[in-house]
């Protein structure tokens, strides 16, 4: 799973517009400044969360999220941006993003949703990261209301803005840039609109341009498919899972663009399946929690939702060859991975223990 490196040069453009040095900031998050070149490269999870945190310390900005959607030009989403411009309708537009979206980012997924006279654009971030995660929302909601003002001869026509987290300390900005009520802590993230602009044509659409954009955005999907694999996606979502105790094969599915029958379809045809990352992202957790001083088996256990230490016990065992007693015992040294496992084979004829899959 991955972002692309648009959304760190849009970082970069708002420290420079700020009159800060970007350099630091790419010097802070370990990325080299040539990777912003190739609009082709994308950052890992890991990255891209260090780098937004990184630039809002740089900052002492909370809000650069909603700064950069609502300033940073429309030509910085490239290709995507563009061809979502030149589509006739909003319902055409949504449908070029929905196709098109994991070109910036994988993982998140879009609605729409149309009751009586409201239509609402709703976002889900693949990952819950704190206030990186807020500031991804903040931008992308910006930059997406922007865009879509495109398709009204009159300017703004946001009704509501629906956000799930609580109301930051800048939430007075909310208001400036979305110019209409914004309200928190509410079940998606949501823009809301007026329902009969959904299919009003557009005046700026353009037929030539768009063909042209819809084939280079085909050629770069392709090219995005066959560099990364659908278990590697699939082991970044399960790494920053909260609960393992149970996995939502749907919402798995849902993130990486596909149906569960078809996720675990391509998960057998790479030689990875479902369970086997599971157990991967068990086993990451209970090494982390083992070396804490103030961990206890039985609490672990718990944790991953096993239903006895015995269950646990065994399949500890079966992950690492050490039983969890063994393994709270060596040195980082001893373990050459600063204390964690990174990741295991799959063993097929083992199945998951105590996970529901479904």
């Amino acid at each position: 799973m991955g972002i692309s490196v648009i959304f760190a040069r849009g970082l970069v453009a708002e420290l420079e517009n700020r009159g800060l040095d970007p350099q630091e900031l790419l010097e802070r998050s370990n990325i080299d400044a040539t990777r912003l070149t190739d609009l082709r490269e994308t950052l890992s999870i890991e990255e891209a969360d260090l780098l937004t945190r990184n630039a809002m310390a740089i900052t002492e900005d909370p809000g650069l999220g909603l700064a950069i959607g609502a300033n940073a030009p429309e030509n910085m989403l490239q290709v995507f941006g563009h061809l979502l411009l030149a589509q006739s309708t909003i319902r055409e537009a949504f449908a070029a993003l929905r196709r098109y979206s994991s070109l910036l980012a994988e993982g998140p997924t879009w609605c729409l949703v149309e009751r009586a006279e409201d239509a609402l654009f709703t976002y889900e971030p693949a990952l819950q990261l704190g206030e990186s995660t807020r500031c991804g929302v903040d931008y992308t909601l910006a930059m997406t209301a922007r865009m879509g003002q495109h398709f009204s001869p009159h300017g703004a026509v946001l009704k509501e803005v629906h956000l799930q987290h609580a109301a930051p300390i800048y939430a007075q900005r909310y208001q400036e840039v979305f110019m209409c009520p914004v309200r928190f802590e509410m079940p998606t993230n949501a823009l809301v609109f007026p329902r009969e602009y959904i299919d009003r044509a557009q005046p700026h659409a353009d037929d030539t341009v768009r063909t042209v954009l819809r084939e280079t955005a085909e050629r770069l999907l392709q090219e995005r498919a066959s560099s990364r694999s659908v278990a590697q996606r699939v082991r970044t979502l399960l790494r920053y899972e909260r609960d393992l105790s149970g996995v939502n094969v749907d919402r798995i599915a849902r993130h990486v663009g596909l149906s569960a029958r078809a996720l675990r379809r391509r998960l057998g045809s790479e030689g990875t399946p479902l369970s086997a990352l599971v157990d991967e992202a068990r086993c990451r957790i209970a090494c982390h929690e083992l070396r804490r001083p103030d961990s206890t088996i039985k609490a672990t256990a718990e944790l991953l939702g096993f239903s006895e230490p015995s269950a646990f016990h065994r399949a500890f065992k079966r992950w690492t060859n050490r039983t969890p007693a063994e393994y709270a015992k060596l040195s980082d040294a001893e373990l050459g991975q600063g204390g964690e496992l990174v990741r295991l084979e799959p063993r097929a004829s083992h199945p998951v223990e105590h996970t529901q899959l479904g």
